[in-house]
């Protein structure tokens, strides 16, 4: 069910200790030339829409939430970033409400991987301390197993498989024939980038804070690997694999039972 559908009688016959709150984030950032910017919680909110119509009468799906933590990618013209702290309390606010109306297990549909450290607070924090269960869930992580004959080996930014996604999710803001550039910067002739926040090392990635403009000239990342050739039909394929594991996975986690303080000890 979705929240903003319901009226606040129809919200507390439908919430139960055991419903599972379906919150999508993301962020509003630069995805390279090919990508709009709402890429990373477009993504999480079309698959969260895809869950709920799975789990119709145990998911409580929430709004969006657009905005995260990105000030890294704020040299490019319209990105919006809200830092650390005011995604971790606007967010932790959001769980603190949901738990005062009797819900305690959370899915946080996250597109944007720089929110993942706040997330993973929020779940082991409050959470977890108040006699929840909360998981941080990203399309890219499964993926990464299920589909290796079809994926580059590192993942991008604005890259072929975020260009797939969209032109399957939201195809008219996507231009298809977009030419992928990736002109990286290296630190030192010894020290070469191979994510926009690693170097590479005698084959060791080292995590290296920079800006992605003094990463990438255009924001797009991509690893050279050659898979990086964007298609409706490659972006279906990543969907449908995405949808049908945190379909099971939802599926399982419904029926975990919740922490008891004995558990927690």
């Amino acid at each position: 069910m979705f929240l903003e559908n319901m009226t606040w009688v129809a919200a507390k016959e439908f919430i139960g200790e055991e419903t599972l709150a379906v919150i999508p984030t993301g962020s509003v950032e630069q995805h390279g030339p090919g990508c709009p910017l709402g890429t990373d919680y477009v993504l999480a909110l079309e698959m969260a829409k895809d869950i709920d119509r799975a789990h119709p009468k145990e998911v409580l799906t929430l709004p969006p939430i657009p905005f995260g933590i990105c000030y890294y990618h704020e040299d490019f013209p319209g990105t919006v970033d809200v830092g650390v702290e005011a995604f971790t309390v606007y967010v932790s606010n959001v769980v603190k409400s949901l738990m005062h109306h009797g819900i305690r297990k959370f899915l946080f549909v996250n597109g944007h991987g720089g929110n993942g450290g706040a997330l993973d607070h929020i779940c082991r924090g409050m959470i977890w301390e108040n006699g929840g269960l909360g998981v941080v869930y990203e399309w890219w992580t499964p993926l990464w197993k299920l589909m290796p004959e079809d994926l580059p080996t590192h993942w991008g930014h604005g890259d072929a498989p975020e260009i797939s996604l969209m032109l399957h999710a939201r195809p008219g803001c996507v231009d298809p024939n977009m030419k992928l550039e990736c002109r990286t910067k290296n630190i030192s002739d010894t020290l070469l980038t191979d994510y926009v926040s690693t170097v590479s090392f005698k084959n060791v990635s080292m995590r290296v804070g920079r800006h992605v403009c003094d990463v990438v000239e255009n924001g797009l990342y991509e690893d050279g690997s050659g898979k990086n050739v964007p298609s409706a039909e490659l972006g279906k394929k990543m969907y449908e694999t995405a949808n049908t594991f945190i379909n099971e996975f939802v599926t399982e986690f419904l029926s975990v039972k919740l922490p008891t303080k004995c558990d927690r000890k």
